[in-house]
């Protein structure tokens, strides 16, 4: 569904295009997928599909396959956990001043390679259902290159769509790979209708922002609202 469609990967550059996938797969293929790209060491995974119970399944598939290769995986889910996660975002602002993680996220390469630990896999489902707010901040959760975190996003259709919007840029380009779980012949047109009216108000959002981006120069070129023509 989304892979002719250019707008849905605004803003990624040429280098981040040759390190991302965006696939198609049945159920049975997903979790490998995923996991394959987690052991090769891909950061920020995104898993989109229509029906919840599809997906939970492949989420389960890929936690048993990551775990049994020595990762930590924390299990958030969006639509009853955004308290959770939201402690972990603030543990991530509130560093210490020596630049280790507040506790809440410990996230020790070293310390994981002592504990036999590949590293740490942060598992969101329903992020389509976390306020644009959250959803934004993800990206704060990998920190930086040292920390040993992985990220996987799931989410129904709609999640692709809002990890395209300018306010989840920084989570979208760090996207290696994106797995779109085939929906029943039924449910496609539906999906579609969506994701044409979400870039529909995108676009208008995005358009809205444009104007009141001038407007503002303007009032910081005159020091007056006069000539934006706002009373």
């Amino acid at each position: 569904m989304y892979q002719d469609n250019q707008e849905q990967f605004a803003g990624r550059s040429v280098a981040q295009e040759q390190g991302f996938v965006q696939l198609a797969l049945r159920a049975a293929n997903a979790s490998v997928q995923l996991a394959k790209a987690v052991q090769t060491g891909s950061r920020v995974l995104v898993l989109s599909g229509s029906d919840g119970t599809e997906r939970r399944s492949v989420l389960a598939s890929f936690n048993r396959t990551v775990e049994s290769d020595g990762f930590q995986v924390k299990r958030i889910d969006g639509a009853c956990d955004e308290g959770v996660l939201t402690k972990l975002l603030s543990s991530k602002a509130d560093q210490h001043d020596d630049g280790q993680i507040a506790p809440g996220l410990q996230s020790d390469p070293s310390k994981h390679r002592e504990l036999g630990l590949a590293g740490q896999l942060i598992v969101i489902d329903n992020a389509d259902l976390l306020p644009l707010a959250s959803l934004s901040r993800l990206h704060a959760l990998m920190h930086n290159e040292a920390d040993d975190v992985r990220l996987l996003v799931s989410g129904g259709a709609i999640l692709i769509p809002r990890l395209c919007t300018p306010d989840c840029r920084p989570l979208w380009q760090s996207t290696a790979l994106v797995v779109q779980l085939d929906p029943p012949a039924g449910e496609e047109r539906h999906s579609n209708i969506l994701v044409e009216r979400l870039q529909a108000e995108i676009a208008r959002t995005e358009a809205k922002l444009a104007t009141q981006r001038r407007m503002l120069r303007i009032f910081t070129d005159t020091g007056s609202f006069e000539d934006s023509g706002i009373g």
